[in-house]
Parts: structure tokens; sequence; C-alpha cells
């Protein structure tokens, strides 16, 4: 199985937030050890760099940053993809419908 992983997902997982930790740790495990293939969107690294700044400090969040990369494929963003998020009407929120654009490109479960 080929699934993105959302933002969410990701900070679920490292910053314990509940009710959606363990889930969120078994989604990752799954990516990193088990049978399912786990995609993030370019822009999910950037966002969560800075998201966890209050958190982590720079080296402890490239660490993170690394292991992510390490276990998990990169979706690239392109002008093609923003325009098709910016001009279809369905999507209100550009990174809701960056993640699900990216997720159609490469054809994920």
């Amino acid at each position: 199985m080929r699934v993105l992983i959302d933002t969410n997902i990701i900070l679920d997982w490292l910053m314990t937030r509940e009710p959606f930790q363990e889930k969120a740790k078994n989604i990752m495990e799954t990516c990193f050890f088990g049978d399912m293939d786990g995609y993030v969107t370019a822009h999910t690294l950037s966002d969560i760099f800075y998201i966890l700044r209050k958190d982590f400090d720079v080296d402890k969040r490239k660490k993170l940053l690394l292991l992510l990369c390490e276990h998990l494929q990169i979706i690239p963003e392109d002008k093609n993809a923003i325009r098709q998020v910016l001009e279809c009407e369905k999507w209100r929120d550009l990174e809701d419908g960056l993640q699900m654009q990216c997720a159609a490109n490469e054809k994920l479960d």
C-alpha cells in the first residue's frame, strides 16, 4: 500500500498529541518497518520544521526531517500542482488541496 502521510499525523506522532498519538505511531511504524510505503509532500517537511521550532532546537528538527527523508518518499511540488489547486473551485484550503493533488498525481492509495 502506498499512502500519503499528512502533516498532522507526523505532528501527532512526534508531539504525542492525544487522542491520535497511538494511531499516528502505528502508521509511522508501519511505514518505517512494515508493509506500507509512506509519502509526504515537500511542503510538509518545511511545515514540520517551522511548527516544531518551539519544542525542538534546530539540530533536533534537522535530525527528525532526515529520519523522515530516510523512511518516506518525498513528493515534489511544482508550478503545475499549485496551479491545479488554485484553479479548482473545490479546494478552498491551499495546503489540503496540495496534499490531495500530490497524492492524486502519485496515484497513492
